[in-house]
């Protein structure tokens, strides 16, 4: 008999930044090796910006898990300033990068004031 393979059974969390009061500055996921996952999604909660606070997430790609970081085109989202309470979804296929940058990290930047957010990153 077969059974079938359920969702949770498919998706790994692989990635993540704990939800928490940001203030100015910048937070990376640890590194992931594309080699080993087809694709992924990456959810960025956002609560709330306070003041004139700014959001800013993007996958970025490198050839070496500690090497240098560029970020992926079309892989970020347009920055979200002032009304939070927002979800943004960033997805990415293995095929959509080169094999010689095949490490990712989630880049989330806030700006100006503190910001509630995390970042969690699906993988199959």
């Amino acid at each position: 008999m077969t059974y079938p393979v359920t969702l949770a059974e498919s998706l790994a969390v692989i990635g993540v930044i704990d939800p928490d009061a940001y203030t100015a500055g910048t937070v990376y996921t640890a590194a992931i090796e594309m080699n080993r996952v087809n694709q992924l999604i990456a959810i960025v909660s956002i609560g709330e910006i306070t003041g004139d606070g700014t959001v800013n997430f993007a996958l970025q790609q490198s050839a070496t898990s500690d090497g240098s970081y560029t970020t992926i085109t079309d892989k970020a989202i347009t920055e979200v300033v002032t009304t939070g309470d927002k979800q943004v979804v960033v997805s990415l296929d293995a095929s959509e990068i080169g094999t010689d940058k095949p490490f990712v990290k989630g880049n989330l930047t806030t700006a100006v004031a503190a910001v509630d957010v995390g970042v969690v990153i699906l993988g199959s």
